[in-house]
C-alpha cells in the first residue's frame, strides 16, 4: 500500500462507520491527541511518528489524512478499523434500566426490536403514594423498568458499551415521547447526594450515597430476550386518548398507545437527516423535565426549542426596497404555522400559542422571569397560576408536534379500522 497516493478515507472508512467510534479507534491506536479551536482533530505519539489528521464540517467527519505514516501502519489501521468497527460477530440482546412516571407492571413486544418489561419481583421497587402525598406534599416517584432491543456486536468491549449507551439514550428520548408521563435514563452512579433516612434521627441520619440502580441478575447484554410468557401485556389506549386525557388515579399502572409499534417502526423508516432532527427535538422535550426542579424558566424554554426544532428553513425571501428588511414571515407567524401545521391546532388557540412563544421571548431576551424562579412556592400569584398553565400547555402541543411531524414525514395518521 503506497504511503503517498492511498486515500485514507477509504482506508479507514470515513463516512461507512460512526464517527465517534472511528475517533475513539485512533485515540487508543496513538494514544494522544489534540485539536486547540480548528475544525481539526490530530491523533499522534508522543515519541514517535505518524499521525492521522480528523477534518470535521458540522460536527461530522468530513476527511482524514495521514501524516508520515508508513505502508505497514496504514494496512493495521485498516484492519483495525473494518475489524472493530465494520464488522461483526453478529448480533446480541442488550437491555438498560430506565425511569418511568407510571410503574410498569405488564410487557410490551415489539418483535425483535424493542421490549418493556417490569423490574423482577426481587428487585427494589418505589413505594406506592398516598392521597396526602400526592394531594399535600406534592411528591412524584419515579419507577424503574427494563427494556431490551437487539444490539450490533463488535469486538471491543469499550465499542460495544458506546453502542449500548447510545442506544440506551435514544430508547429513552423515544420513549418519553411515545409513552404518557416522562420517561428517562436510570443514572449511572456519577453523582452523589447528601441523603436523610426518613424518620430516623437528624443527628446521625444523613448519608453521603451515590445515585444509582441495579439489581441481582441484572445484565447489559446476553444471553437473549427475556421469557414474556407468563407477564401479562400492558394495556393498550387510542392515541388520542392517551394523551389527552391526564391520569387521576393513585399509582396507577403505565399503559401504551395503540399505535406505540407504529411509532417506532415510522421513526426507523425516516431519512438520517430527519431522524437525526427529531432527536434533537426529543431531547429538548426530555430536558424540560431534568430542570424543572430547578428552574421553571429553563424547562418552559427547553418545551419551546423542542417546538421550533421541527420548524421548516424559511427560504431566502425579497427585501424591502425602502429599509432593507427581509420581506417574510415573522418568527412569531412562523411558530404559530409551525403548531398549526404539526399539532392541529384548532383557530382558538392561535391567540393561545402566540402568548406562548411571546412568553419564550421575554425569557430568551431577559425582559421577564417565571414566578416560580424568583418567590416560594407558596407565593399566590396570578402570574405564576398563568406560567403554569402556560408551561402545561406547551407541554402537551410539543408532544403533538413530535408525533405530527413523525407522521406526516412518513405518510401520514393510519385510518382507523
Amino acid at each position: 500500500m503506497d504511503a503517498e497516493t492511498v486515500n485514507l478515507n477509504d482506508v479507514i472508512f470515513v463516512g461507512k462507520v460512526d464517527d465517534a467510534e472511528l475517533a475513539y479507534l485512533l485515540l487508543t491506536h496513538f494514544r494522544h491527541s489534540c485539536s486547540g479551536l480548528s475544525n481539526e482533530v490530530r491523533f499522534y505519539r508522543a515519541n514517535g511518528p505518524g499521525a492521522v489528521k480528523l477534518t470535521y464540517r458540522k460536527g461530522k467527519i468530513e476527511s482524514a489524512a495521514g501524516i508520515g505514516l508508513k505502508p505497514e501502519e496504514i494496512t493495521l489501521l485498516a484492519d483495525k478499523v473494518k475489524g472493530d468497527l465494520l464488522e461483526s460477530p453478529g448480533t446480541t440482546v442488550a437491555r438498560c434500566i430506565l425511569l418511568a412516571t407510571y410503574r410498569v407492571k405488564g410487557c410490551f413486544v415489539y418483535g425483535d426490536k424493542l421490549r418493556i418489561l417490569p423490574v423482577p419481583e426481587h428487585a427494589p421497587n418505589a413505594p406506592d403514594l398516598t392521597e396526602e402525598q400526592v394531594f399535600s406534599e406534592h411528591l412524584d416517584i419515579e419507577h424503574h423498568f427494563i427494556v431490551e432491543f437487539p444490539l450490533t456486536q463488535s469486538i471491543s468491549p469499550i465499542i460495544q458499551l458506546h453502542r449500548l449507551e447510545r442506544a440506551a439514550r435514544r430508547n429513552a428520548l423515544l420513549l418519553n415521547v411515545f409513552l404518557e408521563g416522562t420517561v428517562s435514563r436510570s443514572s449511572p452512579g456519577q453523582q452523589q447526594h447528601w441523603i436523610h433516612e426518613e424518620g430516623a434521627d437528624l443527628s446521625s441520619s444523613y448519608k453521603y450515597l451515590r445515585e444509582g440502580y441495579r439489581f441481582p441478575g441484572f445484565f447489559d447484554i446476553g444471553p437473549g430476550f427475556a421469557d414474556t410468557a407468563n407477564i401479562p401485556q400492558m394495556e393498550t389506549m387510542e392515541y388520542y386518548e392517551y394523551f389527552s386525557n391526564p391520569r387521576q388515579e393513585l399509582n396507577a399502572p403505565m399503559r401504551v398507545p395503540v399505535l406505540l409499534a407504529t411509532f417506532l417502526d415510522r421513526f426507523g423508516s425516516l431519512a438520517r437527516s430527519d431522524q437525526e432532527r427529531f432527536m434533537r427535538s426529543a431531547h429538548w422535550f426530555h430536558h424540560t423535565s431534568n430542570v424543572w426542579q430547578d428552574s421553571k424558566s429553563a424547562a418552559y424554554l427547553a418545551i419551546i426549542s423542542s417546538i421550533e426544532t421541527l420548524r421548516p428553513a424559511v427560504p431566502p425571501s425579497e427585501k424591502c426596497e425602502k429599509c432593507g428588511s427581509p420581506l417574510r414571515k415573522g418568527v412569531t407567524k412562523q411558530f404559530v404555522e409551525c403548531l398549526d401545521g404539526k399539532a392541529s391546532a384548532s383557530k382558538e388557540d392561535v391567540s393561545v400559542m402566540k402568548e406562548l412563544y411571546r412568553l419564550r421571548s421575554a425569557l430568551t431576551h431577559g425582559g421577564d422571569l417565571f414566578h416560580a424562579d424568583t418567590q416560594a412556592h407558596l407565593d399566590m400569584n396570578p402570574k405564576s397560576t398563568a406560567e403554569a398553565q402556560s408551561y402545561y400547555v406547551a407541554m402537551s402541543l410539543a408532544r403533538r408536534a413530535l408525533l405530527g411531524w413523525l407522521m406526516r414525514k412518513t405518510g401520514g395518521w393510519p385510518v382507523p379500522s
